[in-house]
């Protein structure tokens, strides 16, 4: 999507679409790093709140790649690629929004879990280690 914006839209489109791109991939190591790691409700918050943003962006981009399509019919040009743009772009919009309500469902349990993991961890437990025998 990003290459076909930057080859026939402007800079502005250009820019929007390498952001999103960044967004994206942001949210994704982010995510993921929230999930495993920090389940602080902080961390998990930010995380949520990320997900709504970035659905509202994919949301914006649908409707700004839909008046091009419609632009494009208008002019009795081919909008064949606007078009799959403008649906790709809400049904990822759709699938965070979707994520984010999951999300904010189990936030407690998630919450939770991180309670658990730090009960049953204690750094005063000795370890024994026997080495393998030859």
């Amino acid at each position: 999507m990003i290459f076909w914006a930057v080859a026939s839209r402007g800079m502005r489109v250009s820019f929007a679409t390498i952001w999103l791109a960044i967004v994206i991939i942001s949210l994704s190591v982010g995510g993921t790093i929230v999930m495993r790691k920090f389940h602080s409700s902080f961390a998990v918050g930010l995380f949520m709140g990320s997900v709504v943003g970035t659905s509202q962006f994919f949301f914006v981009m649908f409707l700004i790649f839909l008046g091009f399509a419609r632009e494009q019919r208008e002019s009795a040009l081919p909008s064949a690629q606007e078009s799959v743009e403008s649906i790709l772009c809400l049904t990822q919009a759709v699938l965070l929004a979707s994520f984010a309500v999951i999300l904010s469902a189990h936030q407690s349990d998630i919450l939770e879990k991180k309670s658990e993991n730090n009960s049953t961890v204690d750094c005063n437990d000795s370890v024994s280690y026997s080495p393998p025998t030859l």
